[in-house]
């Protein structure tokens, strides 16, 4: 078939996030998301404390270190599972999402926040919330009422949760078990009000993040308050002029992504760039003949940026199937291999972390086009 035209299917790569089944989806292609509606729910919230702003009190990241994250980055400490068993009417258990296999994660835990699951062994209960600083997050909406499930979590009435306390906000959905009668819907407005008070106990000022700056020379991520917008994924491509960009040839179309999940909390939206209309990826597309494959043009690329996340190097590292590569152009460089198979790679300059995944023509020699990407972030942050 050289010669032959072989148009290759658009797909774009969301990283799925389905708490019915607790696990982290490698990239898997499809269209746009819209982010649920969020109908008021009356609770009797307490008035929030006093939200803390970043200042220079704090020193800056560095980068190279995890940043501190509320609730000491465990979940336990947000509700422990015996907790969660007892608020929810039936025995649960923790699942924690993988940030190098569910990339959300990463941008939460670069926040300073956490994600975390709860699941009954039965499938019909479960309670997704994620946390993290009130000064990393903007205003959330009001938790969704309870009502017939329509998100893609267990349970037959899903019910918001809401809540921020000295400093930290937590939000998510539970999914709960025993019919959608207007009894069982009460119940539910029960369990939550008791689960958004136990969340306010834990939400203590020593479970806050300590406040600190970006590390210097950190590219933007979306959705984060409040100094700089990431650059478009147009501003990166025309930032590109390298003529063997996609292994040479035509060079692509640019487009930005905003991933199709199974249920993301509105601070997972919001640090997402969702919220904010900012790219969650970016990604390339370009027609190949099979003989353009063959000598290693690139059909499809993915990029996506952890700016000052250049510590997930070292998670990346520590995972099975991780195996360490030669980059030219960046300080650090892994190509991972999730257990359905799927393959990224990943790569840390400086302070910053990307993730790249390619389509039908896998040969760019070298990884060049992830070394170009990179160096396009660091000349359109600088400043």
């Amino acid at each position: 078939m050289n010669g032959t035209s072989v148009e290759i299917v658009r797909r774009i790569v969301p990283v799925v996030v389905i708490v019915a089944l607790l696990s982290g989806c490698t990239p898997e292609p499809a269209g746009p998301a819209a982010a649920p509606s969020a109908p008021v729910f009356e609770s009797s919230t307490p008035t929030p404390t006093p939200t803390p702003t970043p200042t220079q009190a704090e020193a800056s990241e560095t980068g190279l270190t995890q940043p501190g994250q509320v609730f000491g980055g465990t979940c336990d400490a947000l509700l422990s599972e015996a907790d969660a068993s007892e608020l929810l009417g039936t025995k649960v258990a923790l699942a924690e999402t993988n940030p190098i296999d569910v990339f959300e994660t990463a941008l939460v835990w670069q926040a300073g926040g956490i994600r975390c699951n709860w699941i009954d062994k039965t499938s019909t209960v479960a309670l997704s919330l994620s946390a993290a600083p009130s000064y990393a997050v903007g205003e959330l909406d009001a938790p969704e009422a309870c009502k017939p499930n329509r998100h893609d979590i267990n349970g037959d009435i899903s019910c918001g949760i809401v809540s921020e306390q000295n400093g930290i906000v937590v939000s998510g959905l539970a999914g709960l078990g025993g019919g959608t009668s207007t009894a069982s819907k009460k119940k539910a407005e029960k369990i939550v009000a008791s689960l958004t008070e136990a969340i306010e106990t834990t939400s203590t000022s020593e479970m806050a993040k300590p406040v600190t700056l970006p590390a210097p020379g950190a590219w933007a991520n979306p959705g984060v308050a409040p100094d700089k917008n990431p650059p478009t994924c147009a501003d990166i491509d025309r930032a590109i002029v390298a003529s063997d960009f996609m292994g040479g040839g035509t060079k692509g179309t640019p487009e930005e992504v905003f991933p199709v999940t199974g249920y993301l909390s509105p601070i997972d939206q919001e640090l997402a760039g969702f919220v904010s209309n900012e790219p969650s990826w970016c990604s390339w597309s370009a027609k190949r003949t099979t003989a353009e494959i063959d000598k290693g043009q690139i059909s499809q690329l993915f990029s996506r940026e952890l700016g000052g996340g250049a510590w997930i190097l070292d998670v990346v590292a520590a995972a099975p199937r991780a195996k360490r590569i030669t980059i030219d152009g960046v300080d650090r460089a892994y190509l991972y291999t999730s257990k359905d198979g799927q393959r990224s790679i990943w790569v840390a300059d400086g302070p910053n972390a990307a993730s790249f995944t390619y389509y039908a023509g896998q040969k760019d020699a070298g990884y060049r086009s992830v070394a170009l990407v990179v160096e396009a972030l660091n000349a359109l942050n600088v400043g």
